[in-house]
């Protein structure tokens, strides 16, 4: 690691060093000017020596960070070695950082909070579209400009530090104890991707809301809980915090980083959404608490019955305050909405944890689908069938009060998905679940001809019987069997394939007749 001196007053390339900005465990920041232009500027020096193969890995980083243009992100303006120490001359933010401004131990309001996060995911999304990962996303590298917008510094900056990081690391410092506690898993391992910025984004939240960070000790009491622990509860720590901010940290936070949003931009619009206030869309209800059922242009039929849908807004999810609740430990407190769509209906996903699927087709976060009749909808372990009174569907059965689908399988399941929410159905699903569902259909259930039969399945008649099938051919001893070219009719005294001997016919012949 190379010794921290105090650098004020001397030249690096064309920049004259005026005095210390900041100092970290892995960089030092001063104020520079530039020597002809008279402009200043914010010089990084960073605390490392290079050798030949680092300081090309350094010089194509920089090069890579410089064509980075976005308003929320710091514009690299030149870099260079000096010696071996590499350094970076960065546009220089007047404004000081965000842990300057929010010390560690303080709360944000979510309303200063929510503008951050939109800057913040907007210069994330724009690096990730240039196939560029930031990894290392903490309040000390999220600094504020002159018109108080959020600029992020260090861009690459994880990478040419990597070696020094495994150092203090093993000394067990408290620069890269803090690093590590907006890590991601995957990142620990070594397998850094775009969601793992979107996680560390998430930690940085649940440090503003709360005043605490989620995982804390020494650094390798961190790295464990990151691997391996789930985090505290917000709400516990905040109670007024609404249950959909809760959800959607908690989706970003998840460990594998495919059940976390698909894009970073996703991820903070589920947030914005989570924060605006929802109006109440309450749905009729009788005395004992049930859903009343009437008859309605359209339905959801599961095993919660039949649910009829009133051409308002229906949340279906775990909480008690949603129109329909589900005891399904998959599901979240508000998974997803049934919505009015012109003379149809559309299914939200409200940014849940184990996502909302139609026909086994996982909707992004936040997305919707337009319903089509007898389209299957999954949350968690629960299925619904969506129905629409007389409009033609094919493969279904009817019951008293429930409807029962041959359900399709899905020709494209996402492969991202298929292990996580892979498992065996619960019991409540066997009328739903798969074409050999019907085997479990009792026989005091009349099947209704479907209007029409899907292109995929054939339908069975009645008096159907299956076609004969020749039987195999005879095999000769050992050696391989030729097909005849041409079908041969042998009496029954004709020899066998696969006799040692031969033994002639046992009754003469009958000749053919003579011409006429």
């Amino acid at each position: 690691m190379a010794d921290s001196t105090d650098r004020t007053g001397q030249l690096l390339g064309n920049y004259r060093i005026l005095r210390l900005l900041g100092q970290g465990g892995f960089a030092d920041v001063y104020l520079g000017e530039h020597i002809h232009l008279n402009t200043q500027a914010a010089i990084k020096l960073l605390r490392t020596h290079l050798v030949d193969d680092s300081i090309d890995n350094f010089r194509s980083e920089a090069r890579t960070v410089a064509h980075l243009v976005h308003p929320n992100i710091v514009r690299v303006l030149d870099f260079g070695v000096d010696g071996t120490i590499p350094f970076l001359v960065m546009e220089y933010a007047p404004n000081g950082t965000l842990r300057q401004h929010h010390p560690r131990g303080t709360q944000v309001p979510i309303e200063i909070l929510i503008p951050y996060v939109q800057q913040i995911s907007a210069a994330l999304q724009y690096a990730h579209d240039q196939k560029f990962i930031h990894r290392d996303i903490k309040p000390e590298n999220l600094l504020l400009g002159s018109k108080q917008e959020v600029l992020l510094s260090d861009f690459g900056i994880a990478v040419v530090t990597q070696s020094m990081r495994i150092q203090l690391a093993n000394l067990g410092t408290s620069d890269t104890a803090g690093t590590v506690s907006y890590m991601a898993p995957e990142q620990i391992r070594g397998e850094t991707v775009p969601a793992s910025d979107q996680y560390a984004l998430a930690i940085v939240i649940y440090e503003w809301l709360t005043g605490t960070l989620p995982f804390k000790g020494m650094y390798m009491e961190v790295v464990l809980q990151q691997m391996n622990a789930a985090p505290p509860s917000l709400r516990e720590k905040v109670p007024s915090l609404a249950p959909d901010v809760e959800q959607v940290i908690l989706t970003a936070l998840a460990k594998d980083p495919r059940n976390r949003f698909t894009r970073i931009e996703s991820f903070s619009r589920a947030l914005v959404q989570a924060v605006q206030p929802k109006p109440s869309t309450p749905v009729s209800k009788p005395l004992n608490g049930s859903l009343e059922v009437s008859a309605m242009e359209a339905s959801l039929n599961g095993s919660l019955g039949r649910i009829a849908l009133e051409f308002a807004r229906l949340t279906i999810g775990r909480s008690q305050d949603n129109g329909l609740v589900v005891n399904d430990l998959k599901a979240s407190s508000h998974h997803a909405e049934i919505r009015p769509d012109g003379s149809s209906y559309s299914v939200v996903d409200l940014n849940s944890t184990n996502g909302t699927f139609v026909n086994e087709q996982r909707l992004n976060p936040g997305a919707s689908r337009l319903l089509q009749p007898g389209d299957t909808i999954r949350i968690g372990d629960t299925k619904f069938s969506f129905e629409a009174r007389g409009l033609s569907q094919p493969g279904v059965y009817s019951t008293s009060g429930l409807t029962v689908r041959d359900v399709p399988p899905a020709l494209n399941v996402s492969t991202n998905f298929g292990d996580y929410y892979g498992g065996t159905p619960s019991s409540n699903l066997e009328t739903l679940a798969s074409p050999n569902s019907l085997s479990t259909i009792p026989p005091q259930y009349t099947p209704v001809p479907p209007a029409y039969t899907p292109p995929q399945y054939t339908p069975v008649p009645p008096a159907y019987e299956p076609p004969q099938i020749a039987p195999a051919p005879p095999q000769y001893g050992q050696a391989p069997y030729t097909e005849p070219q041409s079908p041969v009719s042998l009496p029954a005294s004709q020899p066998q394939y696969g006799q040692v001997q031969y033994t002639g016919p046992q009754s003469p012949v009958s000749p053919p007749m003579p011409q006429s």
